[in-house]
């Protein structure tokens, strides 16, 4: 079974350790129900000046 936010969310406040984080990741359920599912973990930088 899937975690709510919330859940995931509280599991996450009580993360002190890569060990941890590592659980809980492989708690989280990624799958989505369209055609395109998109993860991405890094800032988004506009690189074009006003």
């Amino acid at each position: 079974m899937a975690l709510t936010k919330e859940q995931a969310n509280a599991l996450l406040a009580n993360v002190s350790a890569d060990e941890d984080l590592r659980n809980l990741i492989a708690q989280l359920d990624v799958t989505g129900s369209d055609s395109t599912t998109l993860l991405y973990s890094n800032s988004i930088v506009n690189s074009k000046k006003s």
